[in-house]
């Protein structure tokens, strides 16, 4: 029996080498809205799972891979989120709203014969209805050479050193229009929204007006991480220090700062967080909190609560968000000091084993996978449920245990590199 072991470094979407989207968990997909820097996939419900890295080496790397998520409550009725399904971690939300389907598309050009906007970027549209709503979402991206402000000062608190940043080139631009299906006017209409980052670990609310490039969304709600990644050509280790805005015309008149489930207590891939600021959406109760920073490291969310008022039957209001992105990389390390020694067969089991040399494990939340596959083809490797184990006595030293079978003629492996989030 022959055994081929390739070491491939490589970037996992859902930010983690133990591929925890593997756990019976939904794939995430959208209609990418795409810039030069990230990109947008979009979902009918206006609903983001993942804003994705574009820039050269690092492609596929989250910014988002959390929530961008909206509800919306009137005349008595509680709060009712619009996707009927969040993802990462997955659970099902009270939407009873349905998709519109345009020509057979779920998601559509709003007009064909002018489909872009002033700074040549497409304009999307996707629609909603219940029985007493009919939702129209716009979507599209903003040219912004001198970067839009992202709010860094917490509200009521001292200014800090660093009041704001500017983000990179660019600005996704969600607008939500409410009509009124009804014969009843809709009262004390209120638009929710949740912003959760994948590696966020610092969430603050700002309502400073800093000025500058669309300075009218001056309400804030900016998060701050840190993850790891390497580059897809070179190899080399990455920093990357990722801060991303929610920022609205209008100011919340109730918001929180928070938990969207705690590390060590609930798990981030499948089930409804048992804690979190998503749960103040639901229970229509804020905390108020401008600043929020747990010693856990994460997870972190934000959520705001804003006033539409009356809409009155066969009438509209209309409600914009915009979002922001900064990345810092740093190179950290060109190699990663990861090496795979030559694998041994021990019974009925096959041994691989994996020596970090610079413990990146343990600095950087480096995690291991391995993947099964009869031949080299890219569409044929198989990933397999296996933990990687280690010896409390052998820092740096881990291996797979992997079922060997010598009826099987060959199967190759690699093992595959990424990071917990």
């Amino acid at each position: 029996m022959k055994f081929t072991l390739i070491w491939i470094v490589a970037l996992q979407m859902a930010g983690s080498g133990l591929s925890p989207r593997l756990h019976a968990q939904i794939v995430s997909s959208g209609l990418p809205l795409p810039n030069s820097n990230w990109q947008v996939l979009l979902t009918p419900s206006g609903y983001l799972d993942l804003i994705i890295d574009a820039r050269t080496g690092f492609e596929g790397r989250e910014y988002l891979s959390g929530e961008w998520a909206s509800a919306i409550s009137y005349s008595g009725h509680d709060p009712m989120w619009l996707p009927k399904q969040l993802i990462f971690p997955d659970w099902l939300t009270n939407s009873n709203f349905e998709v519109i389907m345009k020509d057979g598309q779920s998601i559509w050009i709003k007009d064909p014969n002018n489909p872009l906007n002033a700074d040549g970027n497409l304009i999307m549209q996707s629609m909603l209805r219940n029985d007493h709503l009919e939702i129209t979402h716009e979507y599209q991206i903003w040219n912004v050479p001198d970067g839009v402000a992202q709010g860094l000062s917490p509200q009521g608190n001292e200014v800090p050193a660093q009041a704001m940043l500017l983000s990179d080139g660019f600005a996704y631009q969600h607008t939500l229009t409410f009509y009124n299906t009804s014969d009843e006017p809709l009262t004390d209409v209120h638009f929710f929204h949740l912003l959760h980052s994948l590696h966020g670990n610092r969430a603050i609310y700002d309502d400073t007006d800093h000025g500058g490039a669309m300075a009218d969304y001056r309400f804030d709600f900016t998060q701050q991480g840190l993850s790891h990644s390497f580059h897809n050509a070179n190899g080399g280790l990455y920093a990357h220090t990722d801060y991303i805005t929610a920022h609205s015309r209008v100011a919340p008149d109730a918001f929180s700062n928070g938990y969207y489930g705690i590390q060590g207590i609930d798990v981030h891939d499948v089930g409804k967080p048992s804690t979190g600021v998503h749960l103040d959406i639901e229970s229509n109760t804020f905390t108020e909190v401008a600043e929020f920073e747990p010693e856990e490291g994460g997870w972190v969310a934000s959520t705001a609560r804003y006033p539409l008022g009356t809409i009155p039957v066969g009438e509209s209001k209309s409600f914009s968000l915009l979002f922001s992105l900064r990345t810092m990389s740093k190179l950290i390390q060109l190699d990663p000091g990861i090496v795979v020694e030559t694998p041994t067969i021990e019974g009925d089991t096959l041994i691989i084993r994996i020596k970090d040399t610079n413990d990146l494990f343990g600095n950087t939340g480096l995690g291991f996978s391995v993947e099964s596959s009869p031949n080299m083809r890219q569409d044929t490797w198989t990933p397999l449920p296996l933990p990687f184990r280690f010896n409390l006595a052998n820092p740096g030293k881990y291996f797979f245990e992997v079922p060997y079978d010598p009826t099987v003629p060959k199967l190759l492996y690699r093992i595959r590199l990424g990071f917990g989030f």
